[in-house]
């Protein structure tokens, strides 16, 4: 199940992004300047402290930003993660985030598109939010047809490597979370939490 999540960089830190990126439209990947080293530890700091994504996907390891841009008549292929990344230290891509970073109404076309998908559904989202995606999906951004439109992707991996673990986890979060209001302080209340705990102590790879 993809997730979405709305505002996930602030407006400030989104403009600050873009701003840097018109500069330097034609290059791609982590940049090496001092602002860059600043600019990608903010996205860094912003995403990996997201709370949803803390809860439902236990990242252990964050891979660089990686910027993209995209721009009339240029053609994006097909792409997707290798399964290890980085030097220090490496990771297993479980995960990916991908930002947009340009406003919708600023560009046309430039839709992400998930080659999985039945649908075959077009995803474009506000500037500043993003999209969970597992790793492994194969994607591409499709052509402009105006304007110009700029994006992030952030591999990580989890502290559970399998997807349904991940999920039952959440699952018992959850339940934990409703009885807690309606019932503060209830045992039903702290089993969950200890069956969550010895799940997470099971799984985790740390």
């Amino acid at each position: 199940m993809l997730l979405k999540i709305d505002n996930l960089i602030s407006d400030d830190l989104n403009q600050r992004l873009v701003t840097t990126l018109k500069k330097k439209v034609q290059s791609t990947g982590a940049a090496e300047g001092e602002e860059d080293k600043t600019l990608n530890q903010d996205v860094l700091r912003a995403v990996a402290g997201n709370r949803e994504i803390d809860r439902r996907y236990f990242p252990r390891n964050w891979g660089l930003p990686v910027f993209a841009s995209n721009s009339i008549g240029q053609e994006r292929k097909w792409q997707t993660d290798p399964a290890v990344s980085g030097n220090a230290p490496r990771i297993r891509i479980d995960l990916c985030v991908v930002l947009f970073l340009s406003d919708p109404a600023s560009y046309k076309g430039g839709s992400l598109i998930l080659q999985e998908s039945t649908q075959g559904s077009k995803i474009k989202l506000d500037a500043g939010s993003g999209l969970i995606l597992p790793g492994g999906t194969i994607r591409r951004f499709e052509e402009i047809t105006e304007g110009h439109a700029f994006y992030a992707s952030i591999p990580f991996q989890s502290l559970v490597r399998e997807m349904q673990g991940r999920a039952i986890l959440y699952d018992i979060d959850l339940a934990r979370q409703k009885v807690l209001a309606r019932e503060p302080g209830s045992d039903e209340a702290m089993l969950l939490l200890r069956a969550h705990s010895n799940l997470l102590r099971l799984w985790a790879e740390v």
